[in-house]
C-alpha cells in the first residue's frame, strides 16, 4: 500500500470525468484511459472501516469472486491519502441492467430470467452481495453478468441460508425505480432463480409472499398470482419427532385407503403381501390395495434398544425425508404415502413408510445379469445413454450437497418405454444434505457405483462416467485425482465378483 500526496492525487484525476458525488464529494471518477478511480471516505468517526476500509474490501471480494469464476472487477492499485482511500480498477464493459430494463425491448422477460439464474448462482457460492441492484449488475456483450461495487459484500463457505437469501431480495427491491422495472416480471424471475437454488415448495410459497409484500409497500399493482397458494404437498422433511406414542403422518390423497388398512391391521407385526426384503430389523412387502394399486410397506422394528435411538430421527423419517428433496432436485424417486413411528419416552421402537410401486421397472443391477446372458447388440448405446443419465442426475444432487450413501446398482431403478428411459433412485434412508466433508461423500456415492460397475464395465466407460459427472469433456487433473480417489476408497471394502458372471466360468 503507498501514500499519495495533494499533487499525485490531482495528476491521477487530472482530466478525468466525474460519474457520481455526494454532498461529502466526488466519489467515482473515470480517467482518459479508461480507469475507473474510487474515493472512499470515513462516513463515521468510528465505524467497523476503521479497522478494515472498504478499500481494501473491496480488493479483496475481487480477488475471491475470481477465484469463484464470477466476472467482476480487477483491482489494479490501492492508495492511503490522509483519512481516504482511493482505488483505481479498469472499467468494465457492458450496460447496467437498469438501463437496459429502462428502455422498450422486447427482450426484457428474457434478461430477467438470465438474472433469476445468476442471482441463483451467487446465492449457491454463498456470496451476499448486499448492494444488490439494478445498477450494481453489467450486462455485457458475451451474454453474462458482471457485478461492480462490491464492497460491501459477504462470502460465505457454503451456500446462503434461506434466511439471508430473503435478506438479499430484500435488497433487490429495496429501489422503487426497480420495483417498477421488476414487478410484473417476478414470476419469470423466481422460475429460473429456483431452477438453480433446489428450495422445498413451502420456502418458494414464502418467497413469492415476501417479494408481493414488498411490492405493495411501495404501493405498487401486482397482477400474478402465486403458484404455490394451490399446490398441495407433503412437508415430509418438517415432521416433528414423535415423543410418546404412535405418530402417523399420511398423504392427503390416500388418508383414507391406509387409514382403513392399518386399522385392520397392525403394521407393527405387518406379513401380508409379497416379501421383497427380510432381515432381524428390516422388513420390505409389496402388497396391493383395495384401489388395484401396489404399494411397498417397508417396516423396521428394533427389539433392542440403543442410546442413539433416544429421541433421533427413525430411518423411516430419514427416508422420507430424502425422497422429498430428491424431488425437489427434480431426481426421479419414489412417491411417499404415509410415514409413521412408535416411541416410548422418546426411545424408537417401530417405524415404517409406504410408497407406491412403479410400473414397469427393472434394477439396474437385473439389467446388468439380463444384457450378461443375452447377446445385444445394442449394449454400447445402452450404456452410454445411463451413464450420460445417471451422471447428470449424480452432479446435480452433489451440487445441491444431497448425497445417498448407499447408492449401489440394486437401489436404481430403471423404466423402461418405448420412447424413454428414466432411471429412479430408491431406499435412501442414509441420505440427506451435508455441509462437511463434502468432497468424502462424492468419493463414497461414486465407490458405491463402482462396486458392480468394475465388473460390468470396462476401465474406458468408468473413466468416461467421471468426466460426465465432472462435466468435462477432456481428462484433467482433476479428474484424474478423483478416479484414483475412488479406486482407493474401493479397495478398503472390494466388491465381489458377481454370481452370474462366475456362474460363466464355472
Amino acid at each position: 500500500m503507498q501514500r499519495l500526496n495533494t499533487e499525485q492525487l490531482q495528476q491521477l484525476i487530472k482530466d478525468a470525468r466525474i460519474l457520481e458525488a455526494d454532498h461529502r464529494g466526488v466519489k467515482v471518477y473515470q480517467d482518459p484511459q479508461g480507469n475507473i478511480i474510487k474515493i472512499f471516505r470515513h462516513r463515521r468517526f468510528f465505524s467497523s472501516a476503521t479497522f478494515y476500509p472498504y478499500a481494501l474490501r473491496f480488493k479483496h471480494h475481487a480477488k475471491i469472486l475470481q477465484k469463484k469464476g464470477i466476472c467482476s472487477v480487477q483491482v489494479r492499485a490501492v492508495w492511503r491519502y490522509q483519512d481516504t482511500w482511493v482505488l483505481q480498477y479498469p472499467a468494465l464493459t457492458g450496460e447496467t441492467l437498469r438501463a437496459i430494463l429502462s428502455q422498450p425491448t422486447s427482450k426484457r422477460a428474457y434478461y430477467i430470467a438470465l438474472l433469476g439464474r445468476y442471482i441463483a448462482t451467487l446465492h449457491a457460492q454463498g456470496i451476499f452481495f448486499r448492494s444488490l441492484h439494478l445498477g450494481n449488475i453489467l450486462y455485457q456483450t458475451d451474454q453474462q453478468y458482471a457485478l461492480i461495487d462490491i464492497a460491501d459484500m459477504r462470502i460465505y463457505p457454503l451456500r446462503l441460508f434461506f434466511y439471508q437469501r430473503l435478506r438479499n431480495f430484500r435488497h433487490l427491491f429495496r429501489l422503487l425505480e426497480d420495483c417498477q422495472l421488476l414487478a410484473q416480471y417476478v414470476p419469470q424471475l423466481l422460475q429460473h432463480y429456483f431452477e438453480y437454488s433446489y428450495l422445498t415448495l413451502s420456502q418458494r410459497h414464502t418467497l413469492y409472499q415476501y417479494i408481493r409484500q414488498l411490492l405493495v409497500q411501495k404501493h405498487l399493482s401486482v397482477t400474478w398470482k402465486n403458484p404455490y397458494d394451490t399446490v398441495c404437498y407433503y412437508p415430509l422433511h418438517a415432521l416433528p419427532l414423535c415423543w410418546h406414542g404412535e405418530k402417523i403422518y399420511y398423504h392427503p390423497q390416500w388418508q383414507t385407503l391406509l387409514q382403513a388398512l392399518f386399522t385392520q391391521y397392525d403394521w407393527k407385526s405387518w406379513e401380508r403381501g409379497v416379501a421383497v426384503s427380510q432381515s432381524t430389523i428390516t422388513n420390505c412387502f409389496a402388497h396391493t390395495l383395495a384401489n388395484g394399486k401396489t404399494v411397498y410397506i417397508k417396516r423396521y422394528v428394533y427389539s433392542r434398544q440403543r442410546p442413539y435411538h433416544w429421541m433421533s430421527r427413525s430411518k423411516a423419517m430419514q427416508e422420507a425425508s430424502s425422497y422429498h428433496f430428491l424431488q425437489q432436485l427434480n431426481i426421479p424417486t419414489l412417491n411417499v404415502l404415509a410415514v409413521g413411528e412408535l416411541r416410548f419416552l422418546g426411545h424408537l421402537q417401530a417405524a415404517f413408510i409406504v410408497t407406491q410401486a412403479l410400473p414397469h421397472t427393472d434394477t439396474l443391477q437385473e439389467i446388468a445379469e439380463q444384457s450378461v446372458l443375452s447377446s445385444c447388440t445394442q449394449k454400447d448405446q445402452i450404456i452410454a445413454a445411463l451413464s450420460q443419465q445417471l451422471s447428470k442426475q449424480l452432479r446435480n444432487a452433489h451440487h445441491a450437497y444431497f448425497f445417498h450413501h448407499d447408492i449401489k446398482w440394486r437401489n436404481l431403478l430403471l423404466q423402461s418405454y418405448p420412447d424413454t428411459q428414466l432411471l429412479y433412485w430408491i431406499d435412501c434412508p442414509r441420505g440427506g444434505f451435508h455441509s462437511i466433508r463434502q468432497q468424502h461423500a462424492c468419493i463414497v456415492d461414486l465407490s458405491c457405483l463402482a462396486r458392480l460397475g468394475v465388473h460390468y464395465l470396462s476401465k474406458t466407460q468408468q473413466y468416461r462416467f467421471i468426466l460426465q459427472y465432472l462435466g468435462l469433456s477432456k481428462p484433467n487433473k482433476q479428474s484424474r485425482i478423483l478416479y484414483r480417489h475412488t479406486a482407493q476408497h474401493l479397495q478398503k471394502r472390494p466388491s465381489s465378483i458377481p454370481k452370474i458372471l462366475l456362474s460363466l466360468f464355472t
